[in-house]
């Protein structure tokens, strides 16, 4: 009966991807970001093991590789290329500065090379000084692509992908993640998914995290269908 839940896979993870991001001020014991980052790696190693079709007994295995795993891409930061690509949209939509000169100096000045992401942002010719919107999105796509290469792999190597649904899994995973903020950026709803947001760009980010959430589900439930 627990294999229908693959159908609540986009519910659960865009729940889940918004919890990932965020922690609650009062629960000082426990880390909803930890709880929904387990959560995320149970359900992945859970239909990864039903795919596999191994002993239930090494079930256990499977969540705590996909843990691993999916910690090992996620861990690492983004804050300059989302941070840049919402403030872009800030400044157009609501300060009405001029958002291309504003945002290029924000980049300059921010010095994060995480992965290196900014150098092969850069020599694949988009430079934060002269597009800072079109830098901000393939550096985040290229983020979302080591977010989800490490789970990737070990999927195609259980045989749970084929090389072709391998290669749009990453695809999706990592046009998923800027796609995400021009949506919610675009979107602009009311509801504020982020705890006192000091800025419009702070709740879109969080609704963000709940659309990549939810992009995120769909690719995996057409995965392991």
């Amino acid at each position: 009966m627990f294999y229908y839940v693959i159908f609540l896979l986009p519910l659960i993870f865009g729940i889940l991807n918004r919890g990932r991001g965020d922690d609650h001020p009062k629960l000082k014991t426990v880390s909803i970001s930890f709880i929904s980052t387990f959560a995320m790696s149970l359900l992945i190693g859970y239909f990864t093991h039903l795919s596999v079709g191994d002993a239930a007994t090494h079930l256990i295995w499977y969540v705590l590789g996909a843990f691993v795993l999916y910690s090992l891409g996620e861990t690492w930061g983004w804050a300059k290329w989302q941070g840049g690509l919402l403030t872009y949209y800030y400044a157009r939509d609501i300060f009405k500065y001029e958002p291309v000169e504003y945002t290029a100096k924000r980049l300059v000045a921010n010095k994060d090379n995480t992965l290196g992401i900014h150098t092969l942002t850069t020599w694949l010719g988009f430079k934060q000084e002269k597009d800072p919107v079109k830098y901000c999105m393939m550096a985040l796509a290229i983020r979302g692509l080591y977010w989800w290469l490490p789970v990737g792999i070990a999927m195609y190597a259980l045989g749970v992908m084929s090389t072709v649904m391998f290669i749009i899994f990453l695809l999706v995973m990592a046009v998923g993640f800027p796609l995400s903020n021009d949506i919610a950026a675009r979107l602009d709803l009311p509801y504020k998914a982020s705890k006192n947001p000091t800025s419009k760009s702070d709740t879109w980010w969080a609704q963000s995290e709940i659309i990549y959430g939810i992009i995120q589900g769909l690719m995996l439930m057409v995965v392991f269908m």
